[in-house]
């Protein structure tokens, strides 16, 4: 049996994503991490309980800053593993 989003669901969740695309541009936030953190993260994630049993990486600081983007420029203070609930 199929489950759809009725009419008022699907323009609420259109609303709320046009929401966050607007604070998102409008903050000049950068999510971008280093491929090597992600591909961490996709390892760690297919573990059993990886949510509770593993730590990833979040970025913590998201505003932009000029020439951020070059390899030089990455701080590793910038990222930080989730707390484990052991």
């Amino acid at each position: 049996m199929d489950i759809q989003l009725t009419d008022f669901e699907n323009s609420a969740l259109t609303v709320a994503l046009g929401l966050i695309v607007n604070v998102i541009n409008h903050f000049d936030v950068d999510f971008i991490m280093p491929v090597t953190m992600c591909d961490i993260n996709m390892k760690r994630a297919h573990h059993r309980d990886a949510l509770i049993k593993e730590k990833f990486w979040f970025k913590t600081n998201c505003v932009r800053r000029e020439n951020f983007h070059q390899a030089d420029e990455l701080q590793k203070s910038d990222y930080q593993k989730s707390s484990s609930n052991k």
